[in-house]
């Protein structure tokens, strides 16, 4: 396989870095991390393309944002895509991952470098007060919902099924309440 042009055509751009962040941050994630030489890459990129349909979605998404191109681009057609992730959001630092990305919606006001999201996790408006404001190294676990004007700062965790409408302070940990029985025979 080939790396597809709009990829060459991103990587020889000014929005270029955030996508190597990406790249780098993916190969690190998988046990494989690299020397940033453009061999290496261009190998690295294909290797992500290739089998992740989650890195498919953020090359489409890092692409698309660059404005390199007139219409929305579609890398690696003949592979399926994580068609459930959604990202809306102008501004995200290098680094961003999103694993088993079925299910998520991405909407803030900006989130910063080295962006962690599993599944099912929903950021975004509220119903009244906006969008939020993401800081770096900032991991959210399955089922979460971050909602409204808030604002998420660095070094951030936040638990499965967590649901914050609240500021977090940088080098928070936020978690739903355990679950508990009910009932029992």
């Amino acid at each position: 396989m080939v790396l597809p042009d709009e990829v060459k055509t991103l990587l020889a751009s000014p929005h270029a870095s955030p996508y190597r962040g990406d790249v780098i941050r993916w190969m690190m994630w998988r046990g494989k991390p690299i020397d940033p030489t453009p061999e290496n890459m261009e190998a690295a990129i294909i290797f992500l393309l290739t089998n992740f349909a989650e890195f498919r979605t953020i090359t489409d998404y890092r692409i698309n944002l660059s404005g390199l191109f007139e219409s929305r681009i579609k890398v690696y057609n003949h592979l399926p895509r994580t068609v459930e992730l959604y990202i809306g959001c102008r501004n995200v630092g290098p680094g961003l991952i999103v694993s088993h990305g079925h299910g998520t919606i991405v909407h803030a006001e900006s989130i910063g470098n080295d962006f962690f999201v599993n599944q099912n996790v929903t950021i975004g408006y509220d119903g009244k007060s906006g969008i939020p404001v993401i800081g770096d190294r900032v991991t959210i676990h399955t089922g979460a919902v971050v909602v409204g004007k808030i604002t998420i700062g660095s070094d951030v965790t936040i638990g499965a099924n967590a649901v914050v409408h609240f500021d977090v302070p940088s080098k928070s940990k936020v978690f739903a309440p355990r679950a508990t029985i009910v009932t029992s025979e």
